[in-house]
């Protein structure tokens, strides 16, 4: 009907404690996208890449790569340095002659 009330029969539910004004929702709003400015989210990790929490150091996260098993503290979607791409290229070289001799 266009009136804003809840239709005939609608039941109702007042929550205490809740605000549900405009303007207290404004207000989160405002800073929600304050906090967001000066803390933005990371981007999202590439294909296959999920973080874990680490068990043995509360508090601390870690980068693992669901179809590899591989782990890292570093972003996988970080540039990394050319020394730490040769090292990870040696231990896949190094791990893959261990399966062919095993």
């Amino acid at each position: 009907d266009g009136s804003g009330a809840p239709p005939s029969g609608a039941v109702t539910k007042t929550v205490v404690g809740v605000d549900n004004s405009m303007a207290a929702v404004e207000a989160g709003s405002s800073s929600l996208l304050a906090s967001l400015r000066s803390n933005p989210p990371p981007d999202p990790l590439p294909p296959g890449w999920v973080l874990r929490a680490c068990r043995s150091q509360p508090g601390c996260y870690y980068y693992f790569h669901q179809e590899t098993g591989e782990c890292r503290w570093e972003n996988p979607s970080a540039p990394s340095s050319t020394a730490g791409t040769a090292d990870a290229a040696a231990v896949a070289a190094a791990a893959a002659g261990a399966r062919k001799g095993a």
